[in-house]
């Protein structure tokens, strides 16, 4: 084959066979390039060639679509002048144009053409524009309010609940706040699989947790509230360790700054370190006994050193830090476990209204749509997860679930299947995906660090996931899936490089006692 010279992880990613992998590949690494190889490889293979029609390739958009498909018809040409006359790779390359190479939604909507009569739908539906579908949308949920306003039928309890969620999101003259808060939940829950099911097994949740507090089973910190105070904690001095570590190391390099301002900001780190610590080790008491003895040192005066905009920049950073742990300090208030529980008692009443909402906000919306024959892209993943798993066989607690007929027939057609970006992708794709795959023939390619996509509902943390259950590649075991690790840059220059590498090994290592990123 023509083109560049792998380097050995990289021939360990086109030339494995038969397993599932999940290549992590840094930035310049040259990952499209090698998606691409393996699939050519994969169709030249002597011993065991496979048909671009018997592959799914799913990209982050249709432009990348296009340019895997271009790409990959290059690079079989260049094979093809090596063996003129080759029939059958002849024909693979006539094949790309209409291949299953394609973004997720595309691949979403065959899906649905295939089933639309089981899915009970119109086979003329198509995917509404912006302008229509936030009508319908402003419409459905201003009708949605209107009913709760209007409704004389709610029980007592859901009546005052209804009063308590307007209270809390609404402004004193318009619900508009309360509209966009059950906006932005509704579209959060729609990457999940079954988003009611999800969103309903929250509120059981929170009804677990009253009752474990009243029997004094629980904690606060230990309730799914206290655990969301526990992340925001853990994410802001995650932040704070990786800005105090990078000030410990730029002290360092300067004589004035590690005698003046190093002993301070190195009790601060030490100080971070054991707020996570104990975070770490779910030692509650002990976290909250950290937070609050914490007293920052001062630093000394540093006249000597020679660039004061510099010197202003490293306590600029480090006034940053105060602050912010000052402020977690300022919201830890003791409070009694009768308070704790009639304040869970309406946290719980307040998710569970609003499930209701938007549980009759989806139902008009999903019957408007269908009247006007429009989808919008939460359908399509939402109708092709219908068409390929079985009706509530989906687990939550492991991700496992039932395949339909359909989607085992898809799955012996596709011999491989490949996903770009898989950092970029959510729950509810992952699982289309992982539903028309087998065990050991899919192969992911992303990388958490360039995940910029959150607020459509991306979900980095599923490819984190993958990295912790995948063991590195190894050539002749026989375990089904692997991670392989692609590190080489080859588009900047070593300066840029060895820059880059030393900020991100510390701005990526957010937590000491689980690194996520190695320089």
């Amino acid at each position: 084959m023509a083109g560049f010279e792998l380097t050995n992880n990289q021939k360990q990613a086109v030339q494995s066979r038969d397993k599932t992998l999940l290549v992590s590949a840094a930035a310049g690494a040259g990952k499209t390039a090698v998606l691409i190889r393996r699939i050519a490889s994969r169709i030249l293979d002597d011993r065991d060639p496979i048909s671009v029609q018997d592959l799914l390739v799913v990209t982050f958009t249709k432009a990348a679509a296009a340019e895997v498909k271009d790409r990959l018809k290059k690079q079989l040409k260049e094979s093809l002048l090596g063996c003129p006359g080759h029939k059958r790779l002849s024909k693979e390359i006539a094949h790309i144009e209409k291949a299953r190479i394609s973004t997720i939604h595309s691949f979403c909507q065959s899906v649905i053409k295939d089933c639309f009569q089981t899915l009970d739908i119109s086979p003329k539906i198509r995917v509404g524009d912006e302008t229509e579908l936030l009508l319908l949308e402003k419409d459905c949920i201003e009708r949605t309010l209107e009913e709760f306003y209007g409704a004389n039928t709610l029980p007592p309890e859901i009546q005052q609940s209804f009063l308590d969620t307007v209270e809390v999101f609404s402004g004193s003259k318009t619900d508009a706040g309360l509209v966009e808060t059950l906006l932005d939940y509704y579209r959060y829950l729609l990457v999940y699989p079954y988003p009611f099911t999800y969103a309903k097994s929250i509120v059981t949740r929170l009804q677990e947790d009253i009752e474990g507090v009243k029997r004094q089973e629980k904690t606060f910190w230990e309730t799914l509230p206290g655990k969301i105070f526990l992340e925001e904690f853990t994410s802001i001095l995650s932040d704070c360790y990786s800005t105090s570590l990078w000030l410990e190391q730029e002290c360092l390099t300067h004589e004035v700054l590690s005698e003046k301002y190093y002993p301070a900001i190195h009790e601060d780190t030490s100080a971070l370190i054991q707020m996570l610590m104990k975070l770490r080790q779910n030692n509650y008491t002990g976290f909250i006994q950290s937070l609050l003895s914490y007293v920052p040192a001062t630093l000394g005066q540093a006249r000597k050193f020679e660039n004061p905009r510099w010197l202003d920049h490293i306590k600029f950073l480090r006034t940053r830090n105060k602050d912010a742990i000052k402020e977690l300090q300022s919201k830890y208030v003791y409070i009694s476990s009768d308070i704790i529980i009639r304040e869970l008692e309406r946290v719980a009443g307040i998710q569970k209204t609003m499930l209701l909402l938007l549980e009759r906000y989806h139902e008009l919306f999903r019957e408007e749509k269908k009247k006007a024959n429009l989808v919008d892209f939460s359908d399509l993943e939402h109708l092709a997860l219908q068409a390929l798993v079985k009706e509530n066989t989906f687990s939550y607690t492991d991700y496992s679930f039932e395949k339909t007929e359909y989607a085992n027939q898809l799955t012996r057609e596709l011999n491989e299947i490949y996903v770009d970006e898989y950092q970029d992708t959510n729950l509810l794709q992952d699982t289309i995906l992982r539903a028309v795959s087998k065990e050991n023939n899919r192969f992911m390619v992303g990388d958490p660090k360039q995940s910029i996509y959150a607020f459509r509902g991306a979900m980095p943390a599923l490819f984190r996931r993958y990295q912790k259950l995948f063991p590195r590649f190894e050539e002749n075991a026989s375990t089904p899936a692997y991670r392989i690790f692609l590190t080489d840059n080859f588009r900047s220059d070593s300066s840029i490089i060895d820059f880059t590498n030393g900020i991100c090994s510390v701005m990526m290592n957010t937590d000491p006692c689980d690194p996520m990123y190695t320089a």
